[in-house]
């Protein structure tokens, strides 16, 4: 059963998939997948993620661990309790926050 999970203030859960092709089949409303090849404080990856606003659409940004790429957001480097800055926005369809683990739509 494809469902997101809330928290008690109505905030979404950020669902992190180990597999890819799982999350892309899925897709969850607010998962994610990240590459988990031992990053390193500095790397910058892809974060997919399905749009928290529940529209199913699969995003990619990059983000740097634990610093803020040129062009990109600041990712903690945590996989369960994971935090982008600043807030992820799509232009014209969805601005939200994703701090520890969880979506806040703004």
């Amino acid at each position: 059963m494809n469902t997101a999970i809330y928290d008690k203030e109505d905030k979404l859960r950020a669902i992190h998939y180990p597999d890819r092709k799982l999350h892309k089949q899925q897709k969850i409303k607010g998962s994610y997948w990240l590459p988990m090849d031992d990053p390193k404080e500095g790397d910058v990856q892809g974060f997919w993620f399905v749009c928290p606003c529940g529209c199913a659409e699969l995003y990619r940004i990059p983000v740097g661990m634990k610093m803020k790429p040129a062009i990109g957001w600041r990712w903690n480097g945590v996989y369960d309790a994971i935090s982008i800055e600043p807030a992820v926005e799509i232009t014209g369809h969805l601005k939200a926050k994703l701090t520890d683990g969880y979506w806040e739509i703004l």
